[in-house]
């Protein structure tokens, strides 16, 4: 009999029915089969995405430095691919996170940070804002939130670059953080999803940034905390020039 949690995966994947999906279904139960017993009658016993990893070691193998709090690698993949295929679905998502052995903050961690690298800012704010059933990740808010906010702000100084008048206001950005951020953004640029690599509004990004700066004094990470500030003080001033440069160009009546 199989393990509820690829029952709850499996039906998620036919829910959204992409048929270019990141992780196929049939990947889906193939990478399941972690641990393969067989009797004499042939049965299966699966362990890996259906059950909760069970080797410290083997969960180390297979989590980048992205991983969020005791998900495999592969699990962190599918749920961000279903929130971004359905972001209407958090009950189930739930389950299947119970079913892995995870909790609510962590699923509810994974789904704002997902819809964030989509633009989906809006429809996650209530949630940031006020917080959610089961409470969200704090510490792993921040360092997924510093990653996204460092990639939208890298596209936004390369835009302002295109721009003779705005691009004198680069020279003013704090060079130290300046780098920092083109550091991070290329260091993630490449697993980007092309429905990730649009522009976001500065005025978006520093809302984030500012959520942030309140998680990280929640997850007392103090070296998180820093770089965040730092950050916002880079996005404030990226959408004070860039209000300017819109009142300067506004159509003459």
């Amino acid at each position: 009999m199989l393990h509820n949690s690829f029952i709850i995966a499996a039906t998620l994947m036919l829910d959204h029915g992409d048929e270019d999906c990141d992780v196929s279904l049939s990947e889906v139960f193939l990478l399941t089969l972690e641990d393969i017993v067989m009797d004499s009658c042939d049965f299966f016993v699966l362990n890996s995405l259906c059950l909760e990893p069970h080797s410290e070691g083997r969960q180390n193998q297979i989590r980048d430095n992205t991983a969020v709090a005791n998900l495999t690698e592969l699990q962190r993949v599918f749920l961000n691919k279903t929130i971004r295929e359905s972001p209407n679905r958090l009950n189930m998502l739930y389950e299947l996170g119970a079913a892995w052995g995870t909790t609510r903050g962590v699923v509810n961690t994974v789904y704002i940070t997902a819809m964030w690298w989509i633009g989906g800012d809006g429809e996650v704010e209530e949630i940031v804002a006020n917080g959610l059933s089961g409470g969200i990740d704090a510490e792993v808010l921040v360092r997924e939130g510093v990653h996204v906010s460092c990639w939208r702000l890298q596209k936004l100084i390369d835009g302002f670059r295109k721009e003779k008048t705005l691009k004198l206001i680069l020279g003013t950005l704090d060079a130290d953080t300046t780098m920092y951020v083109k550091d991070v953004a290329a260091q993630i640029e490449s697993n980007r999803k092309e429905e990730e690599r649009k522009l976001m509004s500065v005025g978006a990004t520093h809302h984030i940034i500012l959520h942030l700066l309140r998680y990280s004094r929640r997850a007392e990470a103090v070296e998180e905390a820093e770089k965040v500030h730092a950050l916002s003080i880079l996005s404030n001033q990226l959408l004070d020039q860039s209000l300017k440069f819109i009142e300067r160009n506004k159509p003459k009546s």
